[in-house]
C-alpha cells in the first residue's frame, strides 16, 4: 500500500456508521493519501473515529484533520478543506461513496503524466 503526497478532502454530513464504511472502503485502496481532511457539515453531531481505524492511520503515518462545521453545504465544506490542505494535489471524495481500490492511485498517475508536479 503505497502512501501518496496528496490531500483527500471529505466532507460529510453522515453518521458514525457512514464514517466506518467510509474507513472500511479506505482499507481497501490500493494507495493512500498523506493527508485526510474530514469536515463534518451535522449540526448535532460531533463524529470520532474508531480506535482501529485512528491506529491504522497513525501507523501508516497519515495526518488526518477533523473539523467541525455544521450547516456547512459540500461546497463551503470542501473550500474550507483547500485552504487547510497540507499538500499541492488535493482529491475529494464523499463519505458515502465507495471508491474502487486503486481510485486515488489512478487519478494520481493521471494527474501526474499530464502535469510536471
Amino acid at each position: 500500500m503505497k502512501i501518496l503526497k496528496l490531500t483527500l478532502i471529505v466532507p460529510s454530513n453522515s453518521s458514525h456508521e457512514s464514517l466506518n464504511f467510509f474507513f472500511e472502503n479506505m482499507l481497501t485502496w490500493t494507495s493512500l493519501p498523506k493527508e485526510i481532511i474530514l469536515i463534518n457539515t451535522n449540526n448535532s453531531k460531533k463524529l470520532k473515529i474508531d480506535n482501529f481505524y485512528g491506529n491504522f492511520l497513525n501507523k501508516k503515518k497519515i495526518l488526518i484533520k477533523f473539523l467541525h462545521h455544521p450547516k456547512f453545504y459540500p461546497g463551503a465544506a470542501r473550500n474550507i478543506g483547500i485552504t487547510l490542505a497540507s499538500h499541492k494535489i488535493i482529491s475529494f471524495l464523499d463519505v458515502g461513496t465507495h471508491a474502487s481500490k486503486d481510485w486515488l492511485e489512478n487519478g494520481y498517475n493521471q494527474l501526474k503524466k499530464s502535469k510536471n508536479l
